[in-house]
């Protein structure tokens, strides 16, 4: 999920900058059948709702008395997101252009219509969810071994009393 929203998000920062030109026409078109193919648009709002539950809990926490608004400003929100859907899927097809070349694009597109791509797409979404989980746990681990790692070296560190 993270990194879903790590794009969506750099794709929306990025905006038209990147765009791809003009004699870029043929990779585009490509990158666009994959962004077809792979059911971006689709998978996307799939993780709408994880989205939208983790912005809801961070606004809850930065303010429990408006929970009620926080809903409603949300639901409103997330139906405009919703309807800017096809200019993601715009702009993840650029980002698709500008990054592969088309051989590149050609064989990417050949995986994905494949039945072990689509496979891989259809679960994408679950994958995502997973991988953020399993992302959050690592990171706390880490975090907890980092902690008790400068723990035990500031103690390492204490002088001893001179007598």
């Amino acid at each position: 999920m993270l990194t879903r929203s790590a794009l969506v998000l750099g794709l929306l920062l990025a905006g038209s900058s990147g765009a791809a030109r003009a004699d870029d026409a043929s990779r585009l078109k490509l990158a666009r059948e994959i962004v077809v193919v792979t059911h971006t648009v689709d998978n996307t709002r799939k993780l709408m709702p994880t989205f939208m539950g983790q912005m809801r809990d961070m606004l809850v926490k930065m303010d429990p008395t408006h929970t009620k608004d926080i809903d409603t400003i949300l639901q409103r929100s997330g139906q405009k997101l919703d309807d800017q859907l096809s200019s993601f899927a715009d702009l993840a097809a650029e980002v698709y252009a500008r990054e592969f070349s088309e051989e590149d694009l050609q064989a990417v597109l050949a995986f994905d219509r494949s039945p072990a791509g689509q496979h891989l797409i259809d679960k994408q979404p679950e994958i995502t969810q997973a991988m953020a989980k399993v992302g959050q746990q690592w990171g706390q681990m880490v975090a907890q071994q980092v902690i008790a790692d400068y723990q035990k070296e500031k103690a390492a560190e204490v002088p001893t009393p001179k007598l």
